[in-house]
Formats: structure tokens, C-alpha cells, sequence
């Protein structure tokens, strides 16, 4: 809102902030650094922040001792030069760098793991000007593997009275993500953004775009703003500015409209929010003289009376000298059939400057990391393009079916010569799986396909005879669980293929498939299926040798509702043999319904 409101004021006082918008840290994204919770009164040195949950506050009442958060440190321009923050997984510490103590131009990441964290991570982001202080580049690279992880890319033009700015975001494998092009006018406003998405083969994807229209009416200012997609209105929004620079409405328009009025007062101000999903009630937030959230609520729609049975949050305040706040009181009310509780709270320990004291020096930037970000992103773009080129191409190619559909060559010196024309090898594992003493090989590939009942992969099996390999099967049928978006992997244990699924959306599922050659053919010989979520699991076991089954079907209560009745958790052995083995090549993973009981199945 701060960047619109400022557009909005530099266009009413006819001002030209074309450079201040384009240019400045504030205008795509570039922060001062501060939290806009930190951004307190006074000439602040330190602030440290401690907080205590309701958990902790009902497990210890005794103990007053806080847990430390965060620490942060200023100089004396009112500078975030370097915060620490803490948690269960570890510390993160921040360094800001500045030229001349106030522009900013970085920072450097280090998160140090504890027993609990991940791995030790240091990132360095780098924003790089020209001599004209407009913004070329946004930076991040991983100084301990190296790698880029992010890199964002300005282009400035002027076009008649209009600047235009393009912004390029390029992702970790050097691909273009997304492009954005804003107009600005004559007078620094901005007047129109459109995007360029970029779907997962690199191709420009859908433009929507958004207008941007300034109006003064008496000693109110309008703000309107339209999201089109596609020709049609995606989103529409109006905001109304009092001439004090205030707002004083704010409408949004999508899939329902909501409007907020805001009411301003000697003790601060209330945003009364109205929707028709809301029913008879209507959103309600109150904020003090400091624009510290204070209530957050229901109102009833007639009478204006807030609704204490409805869920809502409470915030009380001290504060110190300077009028900022040291200790809030967090109250919540999340549930009609919960009483208010206290849920958290938060103390902030601050520091200011003394009149003459010394400031807090700022680090110099890092000019090895400087050359390091620069170098590492230099040949993005181009390399971008050629990239995009090779993978339309290849998108070109599987619209035309200009693709192998099979392994074909039946025989090669080596294993890459059988890969089919846009295939590539995922997974190559090697043993004997025919049982004549000598190591196959299995291969797993990934393969193009134009539609979704085309498989994905192919699992081959090749042999040895002499000098050459020898295709002995294909299969298409095999792995299924990355079109869920899961994970297959393929190995070789006591001479049986056996391929394994890994499936982590909604419930988790693993499954395991073996396969055995025998009889001169491959058969399925077992099946092992694990399903579960918080409050059920399902095991299913099946030896397809012997017919052998073990099945588990349990319950458990994850909610917190006291005497839950749950279903009776199910225990079956029983034995059922086929007839006939089902053959590898014709067995589809779970397409095989098995009926155990009355009520219980399960797909295999």
C-alpha cells in the first residue's frame, strides 16, 4: 500500500518520481531491511525480542524467563546492519551492506544448524546499480556449493513520455520464470504492469496485465486498479485516499466483492470489512495511535455490536518513553466452545543511541563475493535463450511424434546405443536375474509421451552374450508412481526385480512389486502395500508363491475430541493362491482388486 500511496501523492502534487519509482530499493522489492514491525520511533541502537506461548506459559507459570527470538542492530541512519534469529533448528545471521551507510546493497546469509536443523547454508544476495543508481540486477548465489539460486534481471527504456521497466526472473537451473514489464507515465505513475508467464518447458504462457487510473474528486483521491486476463476482468479494485493521504476505502472485486471503510479518531482508527459470504456479521480491526492492531473481530452487521462469541484476537500493549511498544499481550478466542485465552507473548527489549555515542559501523561489502555473484550470472540470459530454443525444439518434435516409441535395436556394443531418440536413462542397476550365473542389467528410462495414457517410463532388461547386450524385454506398465507424484526406485535382491513406490501426497503410500523369471518368463511372486494417514493405516502383504496373506486395517484418534468411538481395528492371515501367476508384462501396479471380507478390499 505504501508504494501505491506514494504514486498516488507524487501524481496529486505533480511531482516526476519516474526515477524514484524505477530506481529506488523501495520500487521492486528492495526493502530498507526493516520488518514494518521494526521500524520504531527514536534513534533505535538494538532491539531484542523474547516471546512465551501459551503452551509454555501453562507447562512453566512459575518460570518468567523468555525464549530469545531474534536480536537486531542499527546504526545511527536508522540502518538494519545485522540480525540474528533463532529456533529449534538453528541460528541465521544477517548482514546488511550500504554504500555510504544508507543505500543498500545486500546481504549475506549464514544459518548455522543445531542437533535439529538440515545443513549449514550460506547465501549471499547482491543488488547491482548502474552510474545512474537504477537497478540492473538482483543476485542470490549459494556461497558454499556454489550456486545461483535466484537471479532478476532490469531493462529500462523510454518510449515517448512513457518509461518502461522490464524485469526478468531467471530460476537455480538458468531458466527464465516469468518476465514483467511496467509503464510508467509522464509524471512518475505507474500506469500498466503486464506479465509473461512461463510454463514448465520455458514457452510464454498467458498475459494478464493490470491499468492502473488516478482521479481526484473534491478533496478525495481515487486509485483504480483493473487485473485483466484474457480480455475479461480478472480483479477490480478501487481505493479512496481523504486528502490527508489516508485511506479511506478500499474495494475488491474477484470472485465476491469486499469493502473496507476506514474510520479515523483521536485514538486511532477502525476498518469496518463487508462481504456477502460474511452473512449478517461483518469483519472489524481496531488500531491504536500507532497503528498497532488492537482487536480483530466480528461486528454484527445491524447494531455494530462485536460478536465475543465469534473467533477473534485481542492485543494489549506497554510501551516505553518513545512511545514504542516493549511487552504485547496476544488474547485469542479460536472457537465458539473455547473461552479467550492468553496465546502468546512478546517482549521487546530496545536500545537507543545516545546524542553523542558512536555509531554501530556497518561491514564492508565483500568484493570477492561481489565478482563471484556478477561472474556467476554474466552469461544467464543468453545461455536462457539457447535453452529455451533446445527445449521448444524438443517440445516441437514430440507434437510431431518425432520420438521413439520402443526400444527398436535389439542388439549394441554398449547400453546407450539402445536409448530411442529423446529418451534419457533415469536409473541402471546390474545382477543376475536370470539365473545362469552372468549380471544383467535392468534399465529404467523416462520417455516423451503426447498424451497422459502414454506410459512415462520403460523398464528394460538387457543380457549379455559375448561381447554385445541383447534387449530381453521392454515394460511400460511397471512404474506408476511419478505420474502421482511420488518416486519409483528399481533394485536386485536374491535374483528377483524389485521395484518400489513412494507416494507422500494425502496418505503415504509405499509399495513394493517383486518379480522373479521362472518357467522362462518374468511373474509377479509378492506384493507389499503400506497406506496410512494420522488416524488410519493400511498394510496389505501378499506371497503370490504360496498364496500367503497378512492384512491390517487400524484406527487411531489424532483429534483432540475426548471419548472419540473408533472403528475396531481389523487383523486377517488367510491364503489365497492363484492359478496362474501374473505375467510382468501384463501386470499394471494397483489395477488388481482383492476382496478379503465383506467391507474390506484393497488394489494392488
Amino acid at each position: 500500500m505504501k508504494s501505491t500511496l506514494y504514486t498516488l501523492l507524487c501524481f496529486l502534487l505533480n511531482l516526476n518520481p519516474v526515477y524514484a519509482q524505477v530506481i529506488s530499493p523501495d520500487k521492486f522489492g528492495i526493502k530498507d531491511f526493516i520488518p514494518d514491525d521494526l521500524k520504531l520511533l527514536g534513534n533505535v541502537k538494538t532491539i531484542k525480542i523474547y516471546n512465551k506461548t501459551s503452551d509454555e506459559l501453562a507447562q512453566d507459570k512459575k518460570n518468567k524467563d523468555f525464549q530469545l527470538n531474534s536480536v537486531y542492530h542499527f546504526n545511527k541512519s536508522k540502518r538494519l546492519i545485522s540480525d540474528y534469529n533463532y529456533s529449534i533448528y538453528g541460528e541465521r545471521h544477517t548482514t546488511y551492506f550500504y554504500k555510504n551507510e544508507s543505500f543498500p546493497l545486500g546481504y549475506l546469509t549464514v544459518s548455522t544448524p543445531n542437533s535439529n536443523g538440515i545443513y549449514r547454508d550460506t547465501s549471499f544476495t547482491y543488488y547491482h546499480f548502474d552510474n545512474s543508481q537504477r537497478l540492473l540486477d538482483d543476485i542470490t548465489v549459494e556461497v558454499n556449493r556454489p550456486n545461483i539460486r535466484n537471479f532478476v534481471s532490469y531493462k529500462y527504456k523510454q518510449k515517448n513520455d512513457k518509461l518502461l521497466v522490464d524485469l526478468f526472473n531467471y530460476g537455480s537451473d538458468s531458466l527464465l520464470i516469468y518476465q514483467i514489464q511496467t509503464v510508467f507515465d509522464a509524471n512518475g505513475n505507474e500506469i500498466e504492469t503486464k506479465s509473461f508467464n512461463v510454463d514448465e518447458f520455458d514457452t510464454i504462457g498467458s498475459n494478464p496485465y493490470t491499468k492502473y487510473k488516478y482521479i481526484k474528486i473534491g478533496n478525495t483521491y481515487k486509485l483504480k486498479r483493473k487485473d485483466i486476463d484474457g480480455g475479461h476482468y480478472r480483479e477490480y479494485y478501487d481505493y479512496t485516499y481523504d486528502n490527508s493521504g489516508r485511506i479511506i476505502e478500499d474495494i475488491e472485486a474477484h470472485a465476491s466483492t469486499t469493502i473496507k471503510k476506514y474510520i479515523y479518531n483521536i485514538n486511532g482508527f477502525e476498518v469496518f470489512e463487508d462481504n456477502y459470504a460474511y452473512g449478517k456479521d461483518m469483519g472489524y480491526a481496531k488500531y491504536d495511535n500507532w497503528d498497532n492492531l488492537v482487536f480483530k473481530g466480528y461486528l454484527d452487521k445491524k447494531t455494530r455490536v462485536l460478536r465475543s462469541d465469534y473467533y477473534h484476537v485481542k492485543y494489549k500493549y506497554e510501551y516505553d518513553q518513545q512511545g514504542n511498544w516493549i511487552t504485547r499481550y496476544e488474547y485469542s478466542k479460536e472457537d465458539p466452545s473455547i473461552k479467550e485465552f492468553l496465546k502468546e507473548i512478546i517482549h521487546r527489549e530496545i536500545t537507543y543511541y545516545k546524542e553523542n555515542e558512536v555509531s554501530l559501523n556497518n561491514e564492508p561489502l565483500n568484493l570477492k563475493l561481489v565478482d563471484f555473484a556478477l561472474s556467476s550470472v554474466k552469461s544467464i540470459p543468453e545461455y536462457a535463450k539457447k535453452k529455451r530454443l533446445k527445449i521448444l525444439e524438443y517440445q516441437r518434435k514430440i507434437k510431431e511424434g518425432k520420438y521413439g516409441k520402443e526400444i527398436s535395436i535389439k542388439k549394441a556394443k554398449n547400453i546407450e546405443a539402445f536409448t530411442p531418440l529423446l529418451w534419457t536413462i533415469v536409473q541402471e542397476i546390474s545382477g543376475d536375474i536370470l539365473g545362469d550365473s552372468t549380471s544383467e542389467k535392468v534399465v529404467v528410462y523416462k520417455k516423451p509421451k503426447q498424451s497422459d495414457e502414454e506410459a512415462e517410463h520403460c523398464l528394460a532388461i538387457f543380457q549379455k552374450n559375448g561381447n554385445e547386450w541383447i534387449l530381453n524385454g521392454q515394460f511400460f506398465n511397471l512404474i506408476q508412481a511419478y505420474q502421482f507424484g511420488g518416486e519409483s526406485s528399481v533394485d536386485i535382491e536374491r535374483k528377483t526385480i524389485v521395484i518400489s513406490d513412494e507416494i507422500t501426497s494425502g496418505w503415504n503410500t509405499f509399495n513394493t512389486y517383486r518379480y522373479r523369471f521362472q518357467n522362462n518368463d518374468f511373474y509377479l511372486i509378492g506384493v507389499s502395500i503400506s497406506s496410512g494417514k494420522c488416524d488410519e493405516y493400511i498394510h496389505f502383504d501378499y506371497n503370490l508363491n504360496t498364496g500367503k496373506i497378512e492384512y491390517e486395517h487400524s484406527f487411531e484418534d489424532c483429534s483432540e475430541e475426548e471419548n472419540l468411538k473408533l472403528p475396531k481395528n481389523i487383523n486377517l492371515k488367510m491364503n489365497k493362491k492363484l492359478t496362474q501367476l501374473p505375467l510382468m508384462k501384463d501386470f499394471t501396479p494397483g489395477s488388481n482388486e482383492m476382496k478379503l471380507t465383506k467391507n474390506e478390499e484393497v488394489y494392488y
